[in-house]
């Protein structure tokens, strides 16, 4: 594990907020990290395979499977 430095600036809640709100951003270990927005290609490719897996595996609806799971989608 590495030493922080003890001149270094971590980043804060206030530095989020700067951004603005289109950047999906956290802070891990005092530096932001940015991630970009999934493509809509990934976005369709996970909603379809969400909705197929989901009917039976998601909360019991009755619909013959297990039930209990939450599925849930970062999009």
């Amino acid at each position: 594990m590495q030493a922080l430095d003890p001149t270094r600036r971590l980043a804060t809640f206030d530095d989020l907020v700067r951004l603005g709100g289109d950047d999906r951003a956290e802070i891990h270990a005092g530096d932001i990290v940015v991630q970009p927005s999934r493509s809509p290609r990934h976005q369709r490719a996970a909603r379809t395979l969400a909705s197929h897996i989901g009917k039976p595996f998601d909360d019991d609806d009755g619909s013959g499977g297990p039930g209990g799971w939450w599925i849930l989608l970062d999009i």
